[in-house]
């Protein structure tokens, strides 16, 4: 069996309801499996997936089991794999991120209780209001940005 690690931040779709359980010393624990795409290679059209354990320890534990099965989280740990081989000779790898951070996109009614009331939306397009460099009262001589070069 050989295992690394490395520190890594995924973002992807939780493939099951989290489990929630505890340690020995009572420490709350959250274990579940995240679904990553990754970006095609040059020249194919399908997304590469990947599969991951998730485990997780506390507030971390907390923040993983409030998700439901197809939610899209952020989970940034660190990463350790795990090559073990069968007796018959098969390779198997195992994926799996130890938990710092758990960050979820909320649905549902968490989301809607969020949602700012109406009249106070940003634009359909989904994008916040700018503030602007320059008021639309003021005046200017010259823009300090006209310097030639096209962008």
């Amino acid at each position: 069996m050989t295992t690394s690690t490395s520190f890594i931040a995924l973002t992807g779709e939780l493939t099951a309801h989290p489990e929630e359980t505890t340690t020995a010393k009572g420490i709350p624990m959250g274990t579940g499996k995240l679904l990553v795409a990754f970006p095609a290679p040059w020249g194919q059209e399908t997304e590469p997936l990947e599969a991951f354990d998730v485990l997780a320890f506390g507030k971390q534990a907390a923040s993983l089991v409030a998700h439901s099965q197809g939610d899209t989280v952020a989970v940034a740990g660190k990463l350790e794999l795990t090559r073990t081989t069968t007796a018959d000779g098969t390779g198997h790898t195992t994926w799996k991120i130890i938990a710092a951070s758990v960050i979820g996109a909320m649905s549902g009614e968490a989301a809607k209780a969020l949602d700012p009331p109406a009249g106070k939306r940003w634009a359909d397009n989904g994008s916040r209001p700018r503030p602007s460099l320059v008021s639309d009262t003021e005046e200017t001589a010259e823009s300090p940005f006209d310097d030639g070069i096209p962008f």
